[in-house]
């Protein structure tokens, strides 16, 4: 009925996050309940199953269900919605009908401003990418996680000026791949292939820091920035002193901190405030502003705007394409199809573990990307 495929003998404890997400999703919908409130429900959903699950839930609807939807998403709003609410800072903003709205009058009550949600075009000057070395290569990569391969064969290039995006339903491989240049949870091991920084080989052990990598991570509270640390403690994540006894350079941090503040409008209540007083999109800008700030070649950005507002979202998409205008290398992991399909050059797509296929900006098909993404043919 709803079309969700699911190991009936695995363990919910060992589902990826997507599936988790599916079966919650089945859990609630199953249940034949008269109101329904979906919190970002499509967040790790291909765009099949996004499609699939709007459908459902109009149907819901039809059947005189209530269902409330919570999302930053606005194309699912103005899709399936009857009336909107539009909260902007912890306030009401507007309550109406959704048939007189657009993608730009949304935005701009949710933020207030206009915002620009056409893709870029692709203007890469002087660069040449085609003849370029490139600044980032994997040839044949192989991963194994707990013993199993989790990632195969895989060869991928990116040049100056250019931005590359990895997209596929979480579990097929692409977090084997974070973890391995992240070593975040020293699970995943490369057993076949290499990776190539700047034309030599680089170890695994090696952190991306000490290769002068920027580092957007995917789950910020956890890898990149300090909830109950102050933000003149979060600026020096990463960072390396000469000894274990050297003195921390406070002074000069807390001017580096005060620059990136006022130069990215970092939105605070104090710089001596716990980093959990900011607000998430700001806390996301805080770490963008720290890892691009000293103007890496390679950037590796992990689902650069999940859980943020429309603009905050911006604000990433810009930085990472002023990087790029300066000749940095980028590589885009998003569970979000749109974000990358907005930002990317070419566009890899992984399944179980393996590259179901490869486009150029030119040749860019959601249906096609959509498509690979649960596994189907060229």
């Amino acid at each position: 009925k709803f079309g969700f495929k699911f190991d009936l003998k695995q363990k919910a404890s060992d589902l990826h996050l997507a599936d988790k997400q599916r079966l919650e999703i089945f859990n609630q919908l199953s249940q034949e309940k008269n109101i329904i409130i979906l919190d970002e429900p499509t967040a790790v959903l291909s765009p099949q199953e996004i499609k699939k699950l709007l459908e459902q839930l109009k149907q819901l609807r039809d059947e005189g269900r209530t269902l409330i939807l919570i999302t930053h998403k606005l194309k699912e709003v103005l899709s399936v919605c009857d009336g909107v609410t539009v909260l902007r800072k912890g306030q009401h903003v507007w309550t109406g009908p959704n048939k007189n709205l657009n993608l730009q009058s949304l935005a701009e009550m949710m933020i207030g401003r206009a915002i620009n949600f056409d893709r870029r075009d692709v203007n890469l000057g002087s660069l040449k990418v085609s003849s370029e070395q490139p600044l980032l290569e994997f040839s044949n990569l192989c991963l194994e996680k707990n013993g199993q391969v989790s990632l195969k064969d895989f060869c991928l290039k990116v040049h100056p000026g250019e931005i590359v995006g990895i997209v596929g339903i979480e579990g097929n491989g692409q977090e084997s791949l974070i973890d391995f240049l992240c070593d975040q949870r020293n699970e995943t091991r490369k057993s076949g292939g290499d990776w190539i920084f700047s034309g030599k080989p680089s170890p695994a052990y090696q952190s991306l820091r000490q290769l002068g990598w920027g580092v957007l991570p995917e789950d910020r509270s956890r890898d990149g920035y300090l909830l109950h640390g102050t933000l003149l403690e979060s600026l020096f994540l990463g960072h390396r002193f000469s000894s274990l006894f050297s003195r921390v350079p406070w002074k000069k941090g807390r001017s580096k901190l005060e620059e990136l503040v006022k130069k990215y409008e970092i939105r605070h209540p104090g710089l001596h405030v716990a980093g959990k007083n900011l607000s998430g999109g700001n806390q996301q800008k805080f770490v963008v502003a720290r890892e691009l700030s000293g103007e890496p070649s390679v950037i590796l950005a992990l689902h650069p705007s999940r859980g943020v507002d429309i603009g905050s979202q911006e604000f990433i998409h810009e930085e990472l394409l002023k990087a790029v205008e300066r000749g940095a290398g980028v590589l885009v992991i998003s569970s979000e199809l749109d974000e990358v399909l907005k930002l990317s050059d070419r566009i890899v797509v992984l399944y179980k573990g393996q590259v179901q296929g490869e486009l150029k900006r030119s040749q860019f098909n959601e249906d096609d990307i959509g498509n690979w993404m649960v596994g189907g043919a060229h």
